[in-house]
């Protein structure tokens, strides 16, 4: 039995960030905690897969609970543990590989040039694991202020763009790891409003799961 370790990273309260990933996962047996309480499990080893949600926290910001995630991520790329973080999840996934190896993180991430809030279309770009059985293009939410690098000199690989964002989606090079900018998990964008030239956008009911049970099935 498949056994998901889903950090719910929201900074609101009540705390429900874990509540909109379950149904993507029926058939798992998942454990939330709470990184912001650094709510972190003394042990993996019953863990099968880990998830990082979003936040409104900066990925820039410092804290011991940014700190314990961090080396959380790095424990997994050495057990060999899926991980996937999703919008904050996956810049503190880039912020781990640069704390790796000693590279600055304002290098790595940085202030997104032009946020993005509301639905996208994403291109993919390469071949990405959890994408398999997508088409090239397909949309979804996006809620973000900032956004990973290319070409900080590490090893992540980038697989999709949106119009703005050209780092969608990344992999720890040869590991299991992995980042999603965007929220398929989410139908409708929180407390922001569509931009009206992605009217003619559409929620894709079928992103989501194909996206989550791609990753749950590494």
């Amino acid at each position: 039995m498949k056994k998901l370790l889903l950090f719910d990273c929201s900074i609101d309260i009540p705390w429900i960030m874990g509540e909109t990933f379950k149904p993507f996962f029926e058939s798992t047996v998942i454990e939330v905690r709470r990184a912001p309480q650094n709510d972190f499990p003394t042990s993996l080893a019953s863990f099968s897969h880990v998830l990082i949600s979003g936040s409104k926290t900066s990925c820039l910001d410092s804290a011991a609970w940014i700190d314990n995630l961090c080396n959380l991520i790095l424990e997994c790329s050495e057990k060999n543990i899926p991980l996937l973080g999703v919008c904050f999840g996956h810049q503190i996934v880039a912020r781990a590989v640069a704390t790796l190896f000693k590279k600055d993180i304002t290098k790595v991430l940085r202030k997104a040039p032009k946020p993005e809030k509301g639905m996208y279309s994403i291109t993919q770009t390469g071949e990405f694991p959890l994408f398999a059985g997508l088409a090239r293009d397909f949309s979804s939410m996006q809620s973000h202020v900032e956004e990973v690098v290319e070409g900080a000199g590490l090893p992540l690989e980038f697989y999709a763009k949106s119009q703005n964002c050209p780092t969608q989606a990344l992999r720890w090079k040869e590991k299991k790891i992995f980042g999603i900018q965007f929220h398929p998990e989410k139908k409708t964008p929180a407390h922001c409003f569509f931009e009206s030239s992605k009217a003619d956008l559409k929620y894709n009911k079928d992103v989501a799961p194909k996206i989550f049970q791609n990753f749950i099935s590494l």
